[in-house]
């Protein structure tokens, strides 16, 4: 079980290099615009300009203003949300299927059972890092359609945030995300088990 946790802790930190700058594109493009009154639904009317075309010119903006720093804004909270948060979801998706298996081989383990165990693992993981996952956003927000930043580091983001906004500011829309958690990681999860189960049994009856 150990081994699950290690082996998810270290695929979570190596996948968060490349997933920060991704993640800080999306916010910023996803933010870009934000408040102006954007005319893109009424007919006949130019659409509001866009500071970002796709997703590589808003890195290459972000980069001509901050370096690389400012390309791997947030990654210190990517890898703190990424590492143990994918830890904890192999460890406690093996855990739950081998309870539901009665400590007998996993493969016992039905359907139900595996979107079960899905879907408790990916809320679990993201339940032990949410307040990560809260300052990270706000934290890669920042700046969004302005040239000043707010905040002078991650630690001033999470002060800045809780003095205004109380302790409950670490679970915004954390409902919303549980939500999301358990469908979308049960479906997925359900859908690898299933898959390798096929391929193994084809694997061993070639070798039979």
């Amino acid at each position: 079980m150990t081994s699950h946790f290690i082996a998810g802790t270290v695929a979570g930190v190596v996948q968060s290099l490349a997933l920060s700058p991704i993640e800080l594109a999306k916010t910023l493009m996803q933010l870009q615009g934000q408040g102006e009154a954007r005319k893109k639904f009424l007919l006949f009317k130019k659409r509001t300009t866009t500071e970002y075309k796709n997703p590589l010119d808003c890195l290459l903006k972000v980069f001509s203003r901050y370096g690389f720093r400012g390309i791997f804004r947030g990654l210190w909270l990517t890898i703190l949300r990424e590492g143990p948060g994918t830890g904890v979801y192999f460890w406690s998706y093996e855990a739950i299927c081998r309870v539901l298996a009665g400590g007998q081989n996993t493969r016992r383990v039905s359907t139900a059972g595996l979107l079960l165990a899905g879907g408790v693992s990916g809320m679990l993981s993201w339940a032990v890092t949410y307040p990560a996952d809260v300052i990270k956003s706000r934290y890669q927000a920042d700046g969004a359609g302005s040239k000043k930043l707010v905040y002078k580091g991650m630690l001033d983001c999470a002060v800045q945030s809780y003095k205004i906004e109380g302790i409950q500011v670490f679970g915004l829309g954390f409902v919303s995300t549980m939500t999301r958690a358990f469908v979308v990681n049960a479906v997925m999860l359900t859908v690898v088990t299933w898959f390798l189960r096929l391929t193994r049994k084809d694997e061993v009856s070639e070798n039979m």
